[in-house]
Order: structure tokens, then C-alpha cells, then sequence
């Protein structure tokens, strides 16, 4: 009987701490997000790009992409109309790149580590709130 309780203890463990490492959000993936100082957005469908140099304009960008909460995943084949590829410069060093597939998912690259993530977009992300930049 004891061996029956502590083995479902063990797998509910391994399954808490699997499914917490899984889940998180922008702000998590892309450390210090709030000391960016320089963005890069590349609009997918006609290659249009836009630099955010004004302090309170990046701010807004990080705001608006720290609400998105992720969850680690492998990207499959996925079908998508539009992509952005945003790079996130802080002292004139790029931190950060990232490429949003719709409102699906994100591929976050680390520069320093040349590590690259992907992650499904679980929400708190709307495409919308890029397009302002691209007027």
C-alpha cells in the first residue's frame, strides 16, 4: 500500500514540475525585457521594416509583449498569414530575436547563448497591437 501511494506521489510530482517548467511568459523567456532599448520589426508579408528607437514606444512594444503567457513546444509544419521578426537590442548589442507566426506561436533566439526556443502562444498576444508601428 505504501508503495502505491508513493509512487502516484512521485508521478504527480514529476508532473508538477514538468508542466510548471513548461509554462511561462514573455518577460520570463527574454530576460530584463525592460532594458531594451532598440527594436527591429520585420513585417513577413511584405518585408516592410520598422525601427523603434523612442524610449516610450519600445516601452510600449514590452509592455504589450509581456503579457503574452507561452508554453514550450516544438514547432510543427503550422499554417499562418502573417509573421513578424522582431530584434531587441539593449547598449547597441542585440539580446534578442523573435519571430511571431500568427497569433500561434514564438521563436525566441538568445544572441550571447545562440540558443533558440520555441514556444505556443498559450495568449495574451494580438498581432493588432504590431501593425500601429508599420503607419
Amino acid at each position: 500500500m505504501n508503495k502505491i501511494i508513493i509512487g502516484i506521489l512521485v508521478i504527480v510530482i514529476f508532473l508538477g514540475v514538468f508542466y510548471v517548467k513548461r509554462s511561462t511568459n514573455f518577460n520570463e523567456a527574454v530576460s530584463n525585457p525592460f532594458e531594451i532599448t532598440f527594436v527591429e520589426i520585420i513585417r513577413s508579408s511584405d518585408n516592410k521594416e520598422v525601427v523603434i528607437e523612442d524610449g516610450s514606444e519600445v516601452l510600449n512594444l514590452m509592455n504589450q509583449l509581456s503579457e503574452t503567457e507561452l508554453t514550450e513546444k516544438a514547432m510543427g509544419s503550422i499554417d499562418f498569414d502573417e509573421s513578424y521578426w522582431i530584434i531587441l537590442q539593449a547598449d547597441n548589442k542585440r539580446e534578442f530575436g523573435s519571430t511571431i507566426y500568427a497569433e500561434n506561436y514564438m521563436l525566441i533566439y538568445e544572441y550571447e547563448w545562440s540558443k533558440q526556443n520555441s514556444y505556443q502562444i498559450i495568449s495574451g498576444f494580438d498581432s493588432t497591437n504590431i501593425e500601429p508601428f508599420f503607419e
